[in-house]
């Protein structure tokens, strides 16, 4: 039987590796130095993220900044029930993929905006998300880990291996029987506060790995196994048991082992309703419940205007954009989940700069509630209004979506706060007018933004509802901020709905209830239920206006409404609103047995006062539902200091403080933190000026902090600790001018704060006596950018500095090295590591020298061409395995470095068209070819294809009558530029090396780096032994210089 090759495999492969050639892996963006650097500055901001696998590998929990950690654990809701109308629902997963991520406003001590950014206003229909950005580990910031957990929704990391990724194959790396990367991802989860990963392997493993798809499997598990049982492995569709990646868009058998051994599939967005019934008789006969498989929808599909190939989601005519909610109701239909890919398309695509509500915001609206969208959208779309689709409407996500209860089994927390605060006398529309404050928004009411959330009366022509305003002055009288606040205002106002029909089962009054929140928590009198209110003053104090709880009655159907029968007054005060059934429903035998499932606000008939269009009601600022408690707890916030963190070359002032509380008199159910304790956040103040919250017991501190406050003796910082379940604990410490102006530059621990026994935790003040300890001997001491460096240099002892007291016998400067020794180092120990890979991966770019030539064996074939030029070079060095014709083109086979040599001052190269310099050093390197086998040349490669004969000859000419299961030996010679770069690159047959190992002057490169270049013993010192003034080394450079 005659078989024919897959050209569509051959192409795609031919094509890859002319990619890596013509357009090297690097993706062009910063250098690995500029990455670095950013990451360090970032770890201020409370993000974590890595770019490279030696970071992810070098990663430890002591490097952790305590502010990149969340400090909410997961408030874990019930499960949604069936809704009224019985239809199928669908699971959520948001895709956080927001131009790169990592934005400012998310970070924990967040900039002024000039308008809305991205945030999920419908977290009660989402099940989970995605944190997602193009970086190799992405770590969800704290603020919005906080935000999500406090709302019931987990939060993913992402781990995203795309075609540039270099060392794709140490994934698989193991230690102690268990896979590193593996380690490194559960510890960093445990560390950071979220719930897991999502695995996303957009690139191909080196074809010389064996059983990928059994280690790929195995990886996955033992992830799982360090993550636990409660957090949660994801598998994107992209890498197929092949070793190729192939989006195969539903469950098929190339991804079905993948699928099993996580948790759950994100599939490619390619699918449709095909792709769906096949996947349901996979999964069936795998025993894979159809909700573990996430199907992806492309919100970005419906523009017109996105270069490259078209992007193309369910339905095929239109998908993503508004009409994502119609793919979440057919997916709910067939019972699976949704992935929702590009939630911020509402933001990045629609202009969103109106203070009084932006086109993203309407879009959003028509998105998840099917509200109907502006006539005109303002985007660069091209086309006939592509966004008015027929049937948005009708089909948005919340009508597919499970809208599960808010809050956990017996705790739920609102205090009616908006993503994002207006900021209070800001001056022309040029200046910043939102303030974020993502990462305290706790779970939001239904508001009215769509009839759904209203309640109507048919008899009244009366209708009620809800929406977020700001805050009256009579609203507390906390410190000053330069931010609004908000809160929940109820209202009423007329409907013209002649033809509305009253519903069946009225009461006997006429009541209109407006739902808030849904639940499901016990009814046994366990629970208190606390709300802070007042009334409006526009309605008479006889007005019955109140909250209301609903029960599901026990073994019925039906549900029991209990009013409160306590008068709401015009001034803000707490109520106690019982939190059990009405006796008349409980069940003789099961007493306790319904369950709290909704909460809400009621009103009699207001036509008597309702004047005008709209009539308020009702003002609400906090509503708590939680267990009861011992209300007498010891809590305290003590311990208040300044000290400093450091993170690189880069050193910030922080507020520090402690806490104590006796967890086991803590209400059980009510959240409690790891890390805070009873506390939600912390406010932090200074002289009555409210500077920003906290989610751990450090806060960062900015120079214009302190601008107004130094202007007096002494400055107070307050610290007020907000619990959970509310309430609020205020510490406060008095510090001089003197020792806030100190600059120190040495670490935390060793800043040693003494306390006078006589201070109050509660109520005293503290002046804190600073001692510095002495500090410890470290390899280099990296002091403030604000310090002014004296000459230091590197030896094997530690830091030394000119002109100490404390060593007056220490030894002059040695002289500058020269820049090009610096700069070689740094090629050295990058091409030490690329050389068993050098003919399979293209080197980077920055240490090739533009004019870089390859010579192929001069000694056996001086006729050979010369390749010169980069391009040149990488295509060339791609081709070079044909002349001993046992390394297959897709690059499989490692060499084996027998040896490594660094020539100082060497004999000339015959190659070089000009003369060697007197500085120059060579390096020699020798290997050989491994893992070949009889039958598998160059030739045996392209057998089918038509030429494998010729290849073979040609085999043939270059390497000799070597024979076929033999393995080749040969060198390697580089030679560099004046800026350390490869210059020259020659690969010589082994036997025919001539003149180029025959030399005494030679040292390892290993050595090379540590500096013993004139052949014989001394003091050991490194090469790079000294820093310029106000020069500052990467750590990566500085491990680039020790060779480790």
């Amino acid at each position: 039987m005659v078989s024919f090759p897959d050209w569509n495999k051959i192409g795609r492969k031919i094509g890859k590796k002319l990619r890596d050639i013509l357009k090297p892996s690097s993706d062009g963006g910063p250098s690995p130095e500029e990455r670095l650097a950013q990451r360090l500055l970032d770890v201020f901001k409370g993000f974590a993220y890595f770019d490279y696998f030696d970071e992810v590998i070098a990663w430890t929990k002591e490097e952790v900044d305590p502010i990149q950690c969340a400090n909410t654990p997961l408030l874990e809701r019930p499960a949604p029930g069936v809704d009224d109308d019985n239809g199928l629902k669908a699971n959520v997963l948001l895709c956080h993929d927001y131009s790169g991520g990592y934005h400012d406003y998310e970070s924990v001590r967040p900039s002024p905006l000039k308008e809305k950014m991205f945030f999920g206003n419908y977290l009660r229909y989402v099940e989970t998300v995605v944190y997602f950005s193009h970086k190799l580990v992405c770590c969800p910031p704290p603020t919005w880990i906080n935000t999500l957990h406090r709302h019931g929704v987990k939060v993913l990391g992402t781990f995203i291996v795309e075609p540039q990724t270099l060392d794709i194959e140490r994934l698989l790396d193991e230690e102690g029987g268990e896979y590193v990367i593996a380690r490194r991802l559960a510890d960093m989860a445990q560390t950071y506060g979220f719930d897991g990963w999502l695995l996303n392997i957009e690139g191909e493993f080196p074809y010389s790995i064996k059983d990928l798809s059994g280690r790929m499997v195995a990886f996955i598990r033992n992830l799982k196994q360090l993550l636990g049982p409660k957090n949660r492995v994801i598998w994107y569709d992209a890498l197929t048991n092949h070793n190729e990646v192939e989006y195969q868009n539903s469950l098929t058998l190339r991804n079905i082992e993948f699928a099993l051994a996580a948790d759950a599939l994100f599939t490619n967005y390619k699918w449709t309703e095909t792709e769906l019934n096949n996947t349901r008789i996979t999964a069936q006969w795998h025993d894979l419940e159809t909700p573990k498989i996430y199907f992806g929808i492309d919100v970005w599909a419906q523009n017109t205007n996105m270069p490259g190939p078209e992007r193309i989601t369910y339905p095929k005519d239109g998908g993503g954009g508004t009409l994502t909610g119609l793919a979440v109701k057919v997916l709910a239909e067939h019972c699976f989940s949704a992935a929702v890919f590009g939630p911020a398309w509402t933001y990045e695509h629609f202009p969103n700069s109106s203070p009084h509500g932006t086109i993203a915001d309407q879009v959003d609206e028509a998105i998840w509630e099917g509200n109907s969208l502006p006539e005109e959208l303002y985007c660069d779309c091209t086309g006939d209004r592509p966004h008015h689709r027929p049937g948005y409407e009708a089909s948005p996500i919340m009508e597919g979506a499970f809208d599960f209860p808010s809050g956990s089994n017996c705790f739920l927390e609102a205090d009616f706060q908006s993503p994002f605060g207006r900021k209070i006398d800001c001056g022309s529309q040029n200046e910043a007018v939102y303030s974020s404050r993502i990462g305290l928004v706790k779970p939001l009411p239904y508001l009215s933004s769509t009839s759904a959330n209203r309640a109507r009366d048919a008899d009244s022509q009366m209708e009620m509802c809800s929406k977020l305003t700001e805050s009256d002055p009579l609203y507390g009288e906390g410190p000053s901020t330069d931010q609004s606040e908000t809160h929940l205002l109820i209202y009423v106002q007329h409907i013209e709905c002649p033809h509305l029909e009253a519903p069946p089962h009225s009461p006997p009054r006429r009541i209109i209830r407006l739902r808030l929140f849904k639940v499901n928590m016990p009814s046994n009198n366990t629970l208190t239920f606390t709300a802070l209110a007042r009334r409006a003053k526009a309605i008479g104090s006889t007005s019955n206006v109140g909250f209301y709880t609903a029960y599901s009655v026990p073994l019925s159907d039906r549900i029991a409404y209990a009013d409160t029968s306590i008068p709401i007054t015009s001034d803000i005060s707490a109520y106690n609103i019982p939190v059990r059934m009405p006796s008349e429903h409980e069940g003789v035998d099961t007493p306790g047995m319904g369950r709290l499932v909704e909460v809400g606000v009621f009103c009699e008939d207001m036509n008597e006062f309702l004047a005008s269009h709209m009539l308020e009601l009702l003002h609400v600022y906090n509503l708590v539902i939680g267990p009861r408690g011992d209300s007498a707890i010891a809590i305290t916030v003590h311990n208040i200091r300044v000290t400093e963190r450091q993170s690189g070359s880069n050193v910030e002032k922080r507020m520090a403080w402690n806490w104590t509380c006796p967890k086991d008199r803590w209400p059980a159910g009510k959240a409690w933190s790891n890390s805070t304790g009873p506390f939600s956040h912390f406010d932090v103040m200074t002289n009555e000026r409210r500077l920003g919250d906290a989610f751990c017991l450090e806060f960062p501190l900015r120079r214009d902090d302190f601008d107004e406050v130094m202007r007096s003796d002494e400055v107070r910082f307050t610290i007020q600790g907000i619990l959970y379940g509310g309430g609020t604990v205020t510490s406060d410490a008095i510090f001089s001018k003197t020792d806030l102006m100190m600059r120190n530059v040495l670490p935390r621990q060793h800043l040693n704060v003494l306390k006078p026994p006589s201070y109050s935790p509660c109520h005293g003040t503290l002046r804190p006596q600073v001692r510095f300890l002495k500090p410890l001997r470290h390899l280099a001491q990296v002091r403030s950018d604000r310090e002014v460096f004296s000459e230091a240099w590197f030896t094997q002892s530690g830091p030394c500095q000119k002109n100490i007291p404390e060593e007056p016998n220490a030894k002059p400067n040695p002289p500058q090295p020269n820049e090009r020794t610096l700069k070689l180092g740094k090629t050295l120990r990058i091409l030490q590591s690329r050389l068993p890979t050098l003919l399979a991966s293209p080197i980077p770019q920055e240490i090739i020298s533009p004019h870089v030539s390859l010579h192929l064996f001069p000694s056996t074939h001086p006729h050979l061409p010369t390749a010169s030029g980069r391009v040149a070079y990488h295509a060339a060095l791609w081709t070079a395995p044909m002349a001993w014709g046992c390394v297959p083109i897709v690059g499989n086979v490692k060499l084996v470095i027998l040896s490594e040599r660094v020539i100082k001052n060497g004999p000339a190269s015959h190659i070089s068209s000009t003369a060697t310099p007197v500085n120059s050093e060579r390096l020699i390197v020798r290997w050989k070819t491994s893992g070949k086998t009889k039958g598998k040349g160059m030739g045996a490669l392209y057998r089918g294809i038509g030429a494998s004969e010729q290849v073979d000859k040609i085999t043939q000419w270059l390497g000799g009558d070597a024979r076929d299961d033999e393995e080749f030996c040969g060198l390697f010679i580089f030679e560099f530029d004046e800026e350390g770069r490869i210059l020259t690159h020659t690969i010589e047959h082994a036997e025919e090396s001539g003149h180029w190992d025959r030399t005494s002057r030679f040292v390892s490169v290993t050595d090379w780096l540590l500096g013993r270049m004139n052949g014989k013993r001394k003091e050991p010192q490194l090469a790079l032994n000294y820093i310029p003034q106000g020069r500052r080394f990467t750590r990566r450079e500085s491990d680039n210089v020790r060779g480790g």
